[in-house]
């Protein structure tokens, strides 16, 4: 489980990577951040990794703010 959990960290972080790098008319729409951010949280959360969780979660946050 924990290895499953750190796989998909590898590329929830590479699909954020993508996302940074992208111009603006391939850009995602709005929900798929949203899931990107969520499921990258969640990853970090079943690794023990808190304080990057909480990162994701904010990030998601400012997002629906928006």
């Amino acid at each position: 489980r924990l290895s499953a959990a750190s796989e998909a960290i590898v590329h929830f972080e590479r699909a954020h990577q993508l996302v940074q790098e992208a111009s603006l008319p391939d850009m995602p729409n709005e929900a798929d951040f949203r899931d990107l951010y969520t499921q990258l949280s969640r990853a970090y959360k079943l690794s023990g990794q808190t304080e990057k969780a909480l990162a994701m979660d904010a990030q998601l946050e400012k997002l629906i703010d928006s």
